[in-house]
């Protein structure tokens, strides 16, 4: 889109037509052109710019940025901007033919015209549609396309989605609005009008969010669940998504109970977290059945980070039972390479700098990545 510097040049001038020759009535220019000659005499007066093309979103904070409402002013920058009546009947809401009735009582020239306001007048969206594969927590984008759409007269509504901008085309064929899923599940894309009526609505599919660990004795799949886990599973996201985990161990594992890593490399050194521990959410429902993944911790219930582990069996006993006795948070589960969580359990152990269950051989995460 051609930009609005003109219509802005246009403002920014006829702001300063209060101040010519002193403010008296009968000193005020008589054009644009002559208010050009005044500010620099030695350049000859230059035509209105026409045929270029605004939004009315831009137009309109102009007018609010420059305090553009003296009729006078308003018809000046007008001149420039290549407006017409009745295009600055719609910019201010007059009723039809305000404008063009009172520019005839001042006995001033017609406005030219030849420039075009995007989302001046009703919009006509036709479709929504999505860019590429939605994800859970990560930034989606959503196409509104159609006829005269405009960030002034259609606003987007995404249901469970925090959305981070609106942009809308040159054209006035397209709107386009990024938002992040924050629920899996139905996410409802709607183009209303300034008044808030629902002009098109589509629906969409957030899938439940997938992790696949690629590990040195296979890959593991897990699918998370924030509808239950909200801050375990954004925590553990985070670490993956910041590659935290590649290079990590499975550092313990004990045959009939479980295998936990995402806290060592190799050779046992620890590695530093880059965030703080997290509220334990084992009160959630959820059970720590075999081949469920939860958050290790320490004896401090909320003090969990970056080391998980997997069931290997149902393990009762580790669930929610009371605030003395308050378990350990289930996020998610396995849903491919349960054979892989079996081989690993039944890998021979040691012991070793103090640590216990230790894989003779060392199991690595090659890497953890969110593939759904």
């Amino acid at each position: 889109m051609k930009t609005v510097l003109n219509f802005l040049v246009a403002a920014m001038l006829a702001l300063g037509l209060a101040g010519c020759g002193g403010g008296e009535a009968d000193s005020v220019p008589a054009s644009f052109a002559e208010v050009q000659a005044m500010r620099n005499p030695h350049r000859a007066p230059q035509p209105p710019q026409a045929a270029m093309t605004f939004d009315l979103a831009d137009v309109q904070a102009y007018i609010r940025a420059f305090n553009l409402y003296d009729p006078r002013r308003i018809y000046e920058a007008a001149q420039v901007a290549g407006l017409s009546a009745t295009q600055l009947d719609g910019i201010y809401g007059l009723a039809a033919g305000t404008a063009g009735a009172y520019i005839a009582t001042q006995g001033w020239a017609a406005l030219p015209g030849g420039a075009t306001v995007v989302g001046l007048g009703a919009a006509q969206p036709a479709a929504i549609s999505a860019a590429g594969t939605l994800a859970y927590g990560r930034t989606a984008s959503f196409s509104v396309t159609g006829s005269n759409l405009s960030t002034a007269n259609v606003s987007v509504a995404v249901s469970n989605c925090v959305v981070n901008a609106l942009a809308s085309s040159a054209t006035g064929a397209a709107l386009t609005s990024s938002c992040t899923p924050i629920v899996p599940g139905t996410l409802t894309v709607q183009a209303r009008s300034p008044s808030g009526s629902v002009l098109l609505s589509a629906t969409f599919t957030v899938p439940q969010p997938q992790v696949t660990l690629a590990t040195s004795q296979g890959t593991v799949v897990l699918e998370l669940n924030p509808a239950q886990a909200p801050v375990t599973v954004n925590n553990f996201l985070a670490y993956v998504n910041d590659g935290f985990y590649t290079g990590t161990l499975f550092h313990r594992v004990i045959p009939n109970f479980m295998i936990q890593g995402g806290g060592y490399t190799s050779g046992l050194v620890a590695r530093r977290t880059p965030y703080g521990p997290i509220l334990l959410e084992s009160n959630n429902g959820l059970s720590n059945l075999r081949g469920t993944v939860a958050m290790a911790r320490t004896s401090v219930a909320n003090s969990a980070t970056s080391q998980f582990f997997i069931n290997h069996v149902d393990n009762l006993f580790l669930n929610y039972s009371s605030s003395a006795s308050p378990g350990y948070a289930v996020f998610g589960r396995v849903v491919s390479g349960m054979d892989v969580v079996d081989r690993i359990a039944a890998m021979p152990t040691r012991s070793v700098s103090g640590l216990a269950d230790v894989p003779q051989t060392e199991v690595t995460i090659l890497s953890a990545q969110q593939t759904r």
